[in-house]
């Protein structure tokens, strides 16, 4: 049998496509239980550990544990000192993929075990894809006798003959070799399940030696932290310190397990008398995890408040004007929250024009503000990133404006923070109307059917005539009753044209081909953009009207989509 390299990464592949189907399949079944839990949990240390072992057993994925660990750091649910222990527990609740390859995996029939599974469960995942609640279940059976049959064809790949040729030149190379293998095979995979899993084939067919395989099981410590360090680069400092944190301890981890590779082997295979390979190197990543828990624990806080002196700065400012974290000064705040409001509502017209693929040089946009949205780089983030963005922004203008709010204000100061947090909220109103059809929008931007693409640009020609009309000069801005017109004008615009579209919707619902879900998805459309329209006029009437306008305006007789 000659080497078969599509062999080999074709049982790598098809078993990081199980760990991944088990990973949304658990993810289903215990999204709310196992994230309440890890919340529970984490009240101290040991507890912390315990967890982070217990729920990546299940998962079977640090990676999902550590993300999740990051989100519960970042909204001060959890503190940094019991997420790092939670990290730890993760390596150690890894090792439970590496039990069941090394008891079980190489003494299945995998043909009479995992094909059926495979097909009855696909079969099933076809034949019940309209009842949701069992997905997950077919998932979890797929994707585990996935992992099953991608072991098997690193197995079949173990036993060529060529391959065994190719490592044999390999036999007498030094442990460091391996090490660095084993840190690019999992660097590449982020999944050290994976790189283990090889390193048991390769073991069972003598490929490696015991202590060569050691090697690369240590250098897949540090392959899995990557991930979690590359996704810090973007300047927040609690996720500098987690990632950080979660590279340098397992950094120390592959130093001393390394230093101790020789006396640990010869702990495992004659103190412990451990005489098969595969349980040995399970026992090894067990033992080496545990050990690494042990070894930090005792500077587990003093780590901690390393991290956080180092990593102490925020270059991700989400806020322009406002210190979210900042004393208050009352004769500021109010000023300083006007300027924020603005801000704030002119991200939103941004954000909702960029779905219409409006250039924001047309949308008359302060120059500052399209700086900052230039640094962040929105544009090319997905729609759900930059709403999450937008979401998190409106959060501190909100708990900067509670805190205003407990200062010592006059009557007018008061009303004026109302003001202003009403049009932020309706800024955010509009965002969310935008949002939530964003998926109808690439429906009808990649539609075949001519009616649904021309009611796209149909709406898409209103929207840029909306966006690019929607400010206000500076001569304009002197006038309130100016102002209070134009804002009228453009309501009753927004009105007009959603009865318009309307009408055109019921003329195609009587004259086209449309089924009756497409033409219930354009008039959801239609109001979800009439409303979002309507809503980015509100926030501009708040900001920009005094008091009795503003109450004047909100007494207009408005249509309701």
């Amino acid at each position: 049998m000659g080497l078969n390299i599509w062999l080999i990464l074709g049982g790598v592949g098809i078993f990081l496509f199980g760990i991944m189907l088990l990973e949304q399949a658990l993810q289903k079944l215990m999204s709310r239980r196992f994230k309440l839990f890890l919340r529970r949990q984490t009240g101290n240390t040991f507890r912390a550990i315990f967890s982070g072992t217990l729920i990546t057993a299940a998962l079977q994925s640090s990676s999902v544990v550590n993300f999740m660990v990051l989100a519960f750091v970042s909204s001060g649910v959890i503190t940094l000192k019991n997420a790092l222990a939670v990290i730890m527990g993760t390596n150690l609740g890894t090792t439970l993929n590496s039990w069941i390859v090394a008891t079980i995996g190489f003494k299945l029939e995998i043909e009479a075990f995992a094909y059926p599974v495979a097909g009855l469960a696909g079969m099933a995942l076809f034949i019940f894809k309209q009842k949701t609640n069992w997905e997950p279940l077919f998932k979890f059976l797929m994707g585990f006798s996935f992992l099953f049959i991608g072991l098997g064809l690193m197995k079949e790949s173990a036993e060529s003959e060529a391959l065994q040729a190719v490592f044999s030149r390999f036999q007498d190379s030094g442990a460091w070799v391996f090490l660095i293998l084993g840190f690019i095979a999992t660097t590449i995979t982020q999944s050290s399940a994976a790189t283990v899993a090889i390193t048991l084939s390769f073991l069972n067919q003598q490929l490696l030696g015991f202590e060569s395989a050691m090697a690369v099981v240590i250098g897949s410590e540090v392959g899995t932290s990557v991930k979690l360090l590359l996704g810090s680069l973007d300047g927040v400092a609690v996720k500098q310190r987690v990632s950080v944190g979660n590279f340098l301890y397992n950094v120390v981890t592959t130093v001393v397990a390394f230093a101790l590779l020789q006396p640990t082997a010869y702990f495992i295979q004659h103190l412990l008398g451990i005489s098969n390979p595969l349980t040995g190197l399970a026992t090894f990543q067990t033992l080496m995890n545990f050990g690494s828990i042990i070894l930090f624990l005792p500077f587990l806080k003093k780590f901690s408040l390393w991290l956080e002196k180092t990593f102490n700065k925020d270059d991700r400012k989400l806020t322009l004007y406002i210190q979210p974290h900042q004393p208050i000064i009352a004769e500021t705040s109010v000023e300083l929250l006007q300027s924020e409001t603005w801000f704030f509502i002119n991200q939103c017209k941004i954000f909702a024009a960029h779905q219409f693929n409006i250039e924001e040089k047309t949308l008359h946009i302060p120059d500052a503000f399209l700086r900052h949205h230039e640094q962040h780089d929105l544009n090319r983030k997905s729609v759900d990133v930059w709403y999450q963005f937008l979401k998190e922004h409106y959060g501190e203008i909100q708990s900067y404006y509670i805190q205003v709010k407990m200062q010592e204000l006059t009557a007018i100061q008061v009303r004026e923070l109302d003001q202003l947090m009403a049009a932020s909220r309706s800024g955010m109103h509009a965002v969310k109307c935008i949002h939530d059809v964003s998926h109808d929008l690439n429906e009808l931007r990649n539609s075949a059917h001519e009616v649904k693409y021309n009611f796209l640009l149909h709406m898409n020609k209103n929207q840029t005539e909306f966006y690019n009309q929607l400010f206000f000069d500076a001569s304009t801005l002197q006038d309130a009753d100016l102002v209070y017109d134009k804002l009228v004008e453009y309501l009753k615009g927004v009105q007009a044209g959603y009865n318009f579209n309307l009408q055109m919707i019921y003329t195609l619902s009587a004259n086209s081909t449309l089924s009756d879900v497409e033409i219930a998805t354009l008039m959801n459309f239609n109001r979800e953009i009439f409303t979002g329209n309507k809503s980015l006029i509100m926030s501009w009437k708040n900001y920009l009207l005094p008091t009795d306008l503003s109450l004047k305006f909100s007494d207009l007789p408005t249509y309701m989509a």
